[in-house]
């Protein structure tokens, strides 16, 4: 959250939680990683916070190694990486 200047703020929880709240638009965001290993909230916390627009590009830029974290294996060798792969819908779109 250094990223943002103090514009927010961020909270971990157990089971792969993390909520954040963005003072400036008094947006709150959890996030639950359903299978609870924690690695893939800081990806997803990154691209809710691009789909938002509550990160500008110098943000997104010094963010990229938790956006898209590499996986290495036991001799530290990267093997993967982690992708964020979805979108964020608006609820008054589902609202009736």
């Amino acid at each position: 959250m250094r990223v943002a200047a103090g514009k927010a703020f961020g909270k971990a929880g157990a089971e792969a939680v993390y909520c954040i709240g963005d003072m400036e638009t008094g947006i709150g965001i959890a996030i639950k990683v359903e299978d609870g290993n924690g690695r893939g909230t800081n990806p997803v916390a990154v691209e809710v916070l691009k789909q938002l627009k509550l990160l500008n590009d110098e943000q997104l830029e010094q963010l990229k190694d938790y956006h898209y974290p590499q996986l290495k294996n036991c001799r530290e060798e990267t093997i993967g990486q982690l992708s964020p792969v979805f979108q964020l819908e608006s609820v008054k779109s589902q609202v009736q």
